[in-house]
């Protein structure tokens, strides 16, 4: 390759410019022994002189104005790939691949996600809910939304929110009069349970942050809050919900300080200095939505 780099390009555009070695080297801020090393080792590559020289003159041969012109589209090409880069970093594009909990993504996740892709209509999503644990550089993913932060350093985590679930119960149930935490015994009580348990002990915590252990068997378990919301309205059951899902008045939170579950809501995504602007921007929508 006669041109191997981008000074080699600039170095024969300003020379041909120049009509001077020494002056194209000041603008290359480079000493003119170096800046005619250059010049010469192209021309032994391309078996033919771009430049004839005298100790007192330089004219640019015909062969030299033809690569003086190739070299100038380089340039221009370079600054052309520079600006679009500066473009992409600027303003967001592209596809976003985001990874929620199959509750937060059917709760929380379209408020901000239809007002990004309102704000930049050049980007796209795809959305994946799933409670399992992705790995999201494998899995291609840019943000994956987690409860509780990761616990390895090799992505950033953001916090987006803090989330509490409660007892409720249908606003015009038998139950409604409880107003302490013993009376669940005598209740019957539909919980969220945790995926990788099919038996729970119910405990809360109240507003000290102290834990009881509530004496009751629970008459429904399920991983999906709306569907232990939906059986406990129909069939009049105490429940436990997030807050978030509590979006009427067809519903009444009972023993308001005390609180089944407590957890922090991360987005995370890869630890590098570059960041997308699509997820930067992403993120922050979603912080701002939750707050």
């Amino acid at each position: 390759m006669i041109i191997q780099n981008i000074d080699d390009a600039f170095a024969i555009v300003k020379a041909a410019k120049a009509g001077s070695f020494a002056k194209a080297a000041r603008q290359m801020n480079m000493p003119v022994a170096t800046f005619s090393r250059r010049i010469a080792k192209m021309e032994t590559l391309a078996g033919v002189r771009f430049f004839d020289r005298t100790t007192r003159s330089l004219h640019i041969t015909e062969v030299g104005k033809l690569i003086a012109q190739h070299a100038q589209r380089m340039i221009d090409e370079a600054k052309s790939a520079e600006s679009l880069i500066e473009s992409l970093r600027d303003t967001p594009s592209g596809t976003l691949h985001i990874c929620a909990p199959l509750t937060f993504g059917q709760g929380l996740l379209s408020d901000a996600l239809s007002q990004f892709l309102k704000t930049y209509p050049q980007c796209k999503a795809t959305v994946e809910l799933t409670n399992r644990q992705v790995d999201i550089v494998h899995e291609g993913f840019d943000i994956a939304i987690r409860a509780g932060k990761p616990g390895y350093m090799d992505v950033i985590a953001k916090k987006l929110c803090h989330l509490r679930a409660g007892f409720y119960c249908r606003t015009n149930s038998q139950h409604t009069k409880i107003n302490k935490i013993e009376q669940l015994s005598n209740a019957p009580v539909a919980v969220l349970r945790p995926k990788d348990r099919y038996h729970i002990d119910l405990s809360a915590k109240d507003i000290a942050g102290d834990s009881i252990m509530i004496d009751c068997k629970p008459i429904f378990l399920s991983t999906n809050p709306w569907l232990v919301k939906q059986v406990s309205v129909q069939n009049d059951y105490v429940f436990t919900m997030p807050e978030f899902m509590q979006q009427n008045d067809s519903l009444h939170r009972l023993l308001p300080n005390y609180s089944t579950s407590s957890l922090d809501i991360y987005a995370t995504y890869i630890s590098r200095k570059q960041l997308r602007p699509a997820i930067r921007e992403f993120v922050d929508i979603l912080s701002a939505s939750l707050q």
